[in-house]
């Protein structure tokens, strides 16, 4: 059993109190965690647990990332956890307590999905592309890992869009736009985006503004690019709302106006955009007026690195 798992069990089958018995917590993960390739992180987490972690993390019913911060800094500093080990012992703990994790079940292995592939569901050919093109099938508490295969994973998202399957349309796009299994067709990539978008998919909509935005496929076209940013925030869609804070402090196709994008930054970042986030703990670092406010800016590297930002835990761990 992997260890998250592992302490999803706990916490099923245990009262929270559990956590003050070290050697229970330990014996518990002997036992379920048999796998010696998870020996590293399961001590890691043990370290975590005698130093009362999993308690100091329920105090509150939301995240505190300065807390959590300050536990993986007493991690490296009395325990001498390596500092990624420490990150990935608070972000687990983080994820199983609180319930941020989120798993995605397709309920199909590999063969089940080429099986019903072949079969001419396009439901399963669209997650068969997704599976060559991502290098894993998601199941329950797990990965499939496979071999990426990009002319597998463009086949199979084409089957599916003759199908007419909305996101598979929008994925030939992606596949187009980036080269990926067929050659480099910008046109066809926007063509493809706007097919999408044109059934309902908020995901193309938003890669149709990115091409009015970049000139991808189309001439450039910043004003058209922000209509459709607008009409996505206004939609909910996250990543559209750092676009209108970029184009707001930058002054593009509207009137400059940086107290608002910070607005929006905060917004997006909130809403969980890496991008804002990410951002943010460089405004907070980096302050254009004023003095630096540390806490802030460790804050939003935190959650950007909790997002997988490829550039926030460096950051954070210069902090």
């Amino acid at each position: 059993m992997k260890p998250l798992k592992a302490i999803k069990y706990i916490l099923s089958e245990y009262d929270h109190k559990v956590f003050n018995e070290y050697r229970k917590v330990e014996a518990l993960f002997m036992d379920l965690c048999i796998d010696p390739m998870y020996t590293q992180e399961v001590n890691t987490l043990l370290v975590a647990v005698k130093m009362r972690v999993p308690k100091e993390l329920l105090k509150k019913n939301e995240v505190d990332e300065l807390r959590e911060l300050a536990l993986i800094k007493q991690m490296i500093d009395d325990y001498g956890i390596k500092r990624d080990l420490a990150f990935e012992a608070i972000f687990t703990w983080s994820d199983a307590i609180h319930g941020n994790m989120v798993h995605k079940k397709l309920g199909s292995t590999l063969q089940d999905l080429k099986i019903e592939a072949a079969k001419g569901d396009m439901n399963k050919q669209f997650e068969l592309g997704k599976a060559y093109l991502k290098g894993f099938v998601l199941l329950e508490d797990n990965k499939e890992i496979i071999e990426k295969d990009a002319s597998k994973a463009f086949e199979f998202f084409m089957l599916a869009a003759k199908s007419d399957h909305v996101e598979a349309k929008n994925y030939l796009g992606y596949c187009y736009d980036q080269g990926i299994g067929v050659t480099k067709d910008s046109k066809k990539a926007k063509d493809f985006y706007q097919q999408s978008a044109k059934q309902g998919s908020l995901n193309a909509l938003y890669n149709v503004a990115n091409c009015y935005e970049y000139g991808i496929g189309i001439a450039q076209n910043e004003s058209k690019a922000f209509k459709y940013y607008e009409k996505l925030y206004k939609k909910g869609y996250v990543e559209a709302i750092y676009k209108l804070a970029w184009f707001y402090e930058n002054g593009i196709s509207i009137n400059e106006d940086r107290k608002h994008a910070l607005v929006l930054y905060r917004e997006a970042g909130e809403k969980g955009s890496s991008q804002a986030q990410y951002y943010l703990g460089q405004c907070y670092q980096h302050p254009s007026q004023g003095e630096p406010n540390i806490n802030e800016a460790k804050k939003w590297y935190y959650l950007a690195a909790k997002n997988n930002h490829p550039k926030a835990r460096f950051h954070l761990s210069q902090l």
